[in-house]
């Protein structure tokens, strides 16, 4: 079975993602690698200036950061450029020809390349700049409420479950487990779950608490794998490159005569009517419309 790597045993393979190392085939040469360099000077010069104070924590110098830098490219080379999958380099030439009119040459290749490598090179990055924080500080997990402290002039006979649930019903008021502790170091009662003091019962009841589930993290709008550092770097550069055609499609939209606006708006209402995919779009839609013709 293999051993588990942790950053307190392993810490420089955790930084460089030991698991895309040990999947690479390939052993390019200095041809091929050249034209990177200049993305991770740039890169690892604006991180290690940035974290100075973290890296010289931890030992790591700039020529250190660099080093990884390249041996990520190691990683992107051989797993990761455009050319290791069919379908998306295949997508990537129709897209080309059908802006540009012609077949990609080699330098429209690596420049693509180079545009994924950017995205994954600041992935890497964000990852050394945990990984380092962890080491620093030696992250075990943020520590959480095993109880909860109540007091009031009698003590409930409920089970301790209702009595988190309507403490108020039952008389009590809810305490602070810092206040508690007060009390109870100045009281020093016999039982520590429940004691006398000052015409009030002080209780403390264990809860229920466990850990931490992917989707407690989904209900709460932080699903990690929404993070930079753990999302595909194909996928940023798309969802780049779609911000970047949104934001010049709007710009247009807002320079287009007001009765051309009108016309849009209504075309879209008529072919999505009753949509309930586009329902805020539809509303949005309604609003600039009127707004237009009222305008």
């Amino acid at each position: 079975m293999t051993k588990k790597i942790h950053n307190s045993s392993n810490f420089e393979f955790c930084y460089l993602r030991h698991q895309y190392l040990r999947k690479v085939d390939i052993n390019p040469d200095s041809s091929e690698l050249i034209p990177f360099y200049p993305i991770i000077n740039k890169i690892s010069g604006k991180n290690y200036s940035t974290y100075r104070k973290l890296f010289y924590s931890v030992g790591i110098e700039y020529d250190d950061v660099v080093a990884v830098g390249k041996a990520h490219l190691i990683s992107f080379l051989g797993l990761f450029q455009i050319e290791k999958d069919p379908k998306k380099f295949d997508a990537f030439v129709e897209k080309f020809v059908e802006k540009n009119s012609y077949i990609p040459a080699e330098t429209d290749i690596l420049d693509k390349n180079k545009a994924i490598f950017t995205i994954f090179l600041k992935q890497r990055m964000e990852d050394l700049v945990r990984i380092c924080r962890q080491k620093v500080r030696n992250v075990r997990g943020v520590p959480i409420e095993t109880t909860h402290s109540y007091f009031g002039p009698i003590v409930p006979k409920a089970r301790p479950e209702e009595i988190h649930a309507k403490y108020e019903s039952l008389g009590l008021k809810k305490l602070d487990p810092a206040v508690f502790r007060a009390i109870k170091k100045k009281v020093k009662p016999q039982n520590d779950l429940y004691f006398f003091y000052n015409g009030n019962w002080y209780i403390t009841i264990p809860t229920n608490n466990r850990a931490l589930e992917h989707v407690d993290l989904l209900v709460a709008d932080q699903d990690p794998r929404d993070q930079t550092h753990n999302k595909n770097p194909e996928e940023l550069i798309i969802m780049s490159e779609s911000n970047k055609s949104w934001e010049w499609k709007n710009r247009k939209f807002k320079k287009t005569p007001s009765n051309e606006k009108i016309s849009m708006l209504r075309s879209f209402l008529e072919l999505n009517q009753g949509s309930k995919i586009f329902d805020n779009e539809i509303e949005t839609a309604k609003k600039k419309l009127e707004w237009l013709e009222n305008g």
